[in-house]
């Protein structure tokens, strides 16, 4: 099961991170991520897997959008 740690948004660059644990399987994923307001989207700009699979990176993709989308910051998919 994948948990958001930690997530962290600079509003002036519009650049962040999050860290995800796996507590099941001891897995981690970072995200660096961009978001574009005037087109509503992210882009990842870099991953760092240990343990992982990128189907997990995936999955922690889709987490990180609902998290910001649950904070009002509007990301398309």
């Amino acid at each position: 099961m994948w948990v958001l740690a930690k997530c962290q948004y600079s509003d002036d660059n519009k650049i962040g991170y999050a860290v995800f644990y796996d507590i099941d399987k001891l897995g981690c994923v970072t995200l660096m991520f961009k978001i574009y307001e005037d087109t509503n989207s992210i882009e990842f700009f870099y991953c760092l897997l240990e343990a992982s699979t990128r189907l997990e990176k995936k999955t922690c993709e889709n987490i990180l959008k609902a998290y910001l989308k649950e904070k009002g910051i509007f990301v398309e998919d």
